[in-house]
């Protein structure tokens, strides 16, 4: 009985219509529609003629092509004059592109202020527990390879130092 209902020739080419009426609907959304100078509507897989105004192009594809965005970076001037007009699209993802270099450029602009911030607090530190062991008049041994203990000018020329790193400190 089963074998009868899907053997019919009927209704196997009913199916057969319905799965490429589904395959062709996914491929009718990449299409680009504008009107023409004529007032025509106009429908292509291909992008519109760059003497085409943003503003009359009515539909395009969700992701366009790299040459299709440059394109429209080259008429991005025209659409600026008529501001009033909805954002296309590929306007929308321009912006959103735009958005997100901005705010990744200021992420790092933060970061890199914030890391300058840590290291500037650090000399700070380092600086003051210099001059606090500087201060205490304790025998300190200078970095030089002999090892010898600070005298007196080195230990100013020392503080000096300490105190200037301190004076750009807050």
């Amino acid at each position: 009985m089963y074998g009868k209902i899907f053997m019919n020739k009927k209704t196997t080419m009913q199916l057969l219509a319905a799965g490429a009426l589904l395959a062709l609907a996914g491929m009718a959304n990449a299409q680009y529609v504008w009107v023409d100078q004529k007032g025509m509507k106009q429908f292509s897989d291909q992008p519109p003629p760059s003497s085409v105004p943003l503003k009359n192009i009515l539909r395009a594809p969700a992701k366009p092509a790299l040459n299709d965005a440059v394109d429209d970076m080259t008429r991005k001037p025209a659409a600026a004059a008529a501001s009033s007009a909805p954002m296309s699209v590929v306007e929308r993802d321009a912006d959103y592109r735009k958005r997100a270099k901005d705010k990744a450029d200021a992420d790092a602009k933060s970061a890199t202020a914030a890391a300058d911030q840590a290291l500037k607090k650090s000399n700070c530190d380092a600086a003051r527990a210099r001059v606090a062991d500087l201060a205490t008049g304790k025998r300190i041994r200078d970095n030089t390879p002999q090892r010898a203990f600070l005298d007196e000018p080195a230990r100013a020329a020392k503080m000096a130092e300490a105190q200037q790193v301190l004076s750009q400190c807050n």
